[in-house]
This record gives C-alpha cells, sequence and structure tokens, in this order.
C-alpha cells in the first residue's frame, strides 16, 4: 500500500486482506493486516454483516469496538463514508477479477473553496463547497489462496 501526502509517497505499507465465512449466516470474518517499517505491525479484525433489515446492497462493517460503518456495495465494488473527528474518509474496496483494488481518501471536514453561479432570471444560484483531499492510501491485493 502507497500512502500519499501532498502528491508524494509518504509511507508503503505491506498490507493483506483475508476475507472469511463464519458459522453464522451473512457475517464474514474481514482482516486487514499492515507491516510498515516506519509504524511497525497492526491487524485490524472486523467482521461484514449482511442484516436482513437493511436493503440488498448495504451491510455494516463491525469493528467489534460498538463502531459499525456502513459499507454499499454498488457493482463490484463496496463503498463507505464516515468522519473520525475532523475528517471524512471515503473508501472503495473493487473486485477486479485476479486482484482487489483498495483505496481510502482522507478529506477534511472545513471547506477550502466557495464558489457559485450568479442568480438565474429567478434570482436562484449554486453555491459549491470544496473539500480538498489531505492523504489518500492505494493498495492492489493479488489473490491468494492458502
Amino acid at each position: 500500500m502507497e500512502v500519499f501526502e501532498k502528491g508524494t509517497i509518504a509511507d508503503t505499507v505491506d498490507l493483506r486482506l483475508v476475507m472469511a465465512p463464519t458459522e453464522e449466516d451473512n457475517v464474514w470474518n474481514h482482516v486487514m493486516s499492515y507491516e510498515s517499517r516506519k509504524y511497525g505491525n497492526l491487524a485490524k479484525e472486523y467482521q461484514l454483516v449482511k442484516p436482513d433489515t437493511l436493503p440488498a446492497n448495504v451491510f455494516l462493517m463491525d469493528e467489534q469496538n460498538g463502531i459499525y460503518i456502513e459499507e454499499v456495495l454498488l457493482g463490484n465494488t463496496f463503498y463507505s463514508s464516515f468522519s473520525v473527528g475532523n475528517v471524512q474518509l471515503f473508501s472503495s474496496l473493487r473486485n477486479k477479477g485476479d486482484v482487489i483494488e483498495w483505496e481510502v481518501i482522507s478529506i477534511g471536514t472545513t471547506s477550502t473553496l466557495s464558489s457559485g453561479t450568479e442568480p438565474d432570471q429567478e434570482g436562484n444560484s449554486t453555491l459549491v463547497e470544496s473539500y480538498a483531499p489531505i492523504t489518500t492510501q492505494k493498495a492492489v491485493l493479488k489473490r491468494k489462496k492458502e
């Protein structure tokens, strides 16, 4: 995985994703392991849950600590968006056959640029708020059966 800050690679981390079914229906173990020369090793153990009460394409990522994040499956990609403190995160996990592409983009919650259209004949205008990305993490994971 490559971590980009200010347009350059700030860190490179070995990444491993293990997804496996559990004994429960509609629940999968989701373990993401990071091996960083800079920060050490870390494993995040989650469960991907498909509740019957949600639409067919909506899952929950259970962080096993009281935190749940909605994961929406659109086509072959899981998408999620959530905030922690003053940072908004957008994540995608895309199945591309023999590889999985994973990306997380972090964005500040304060607008960095406001712009808009001039009012039309009815006095309506459009205001657009821009939020500049801070960092991105990108990885291409190759399938291995063990």
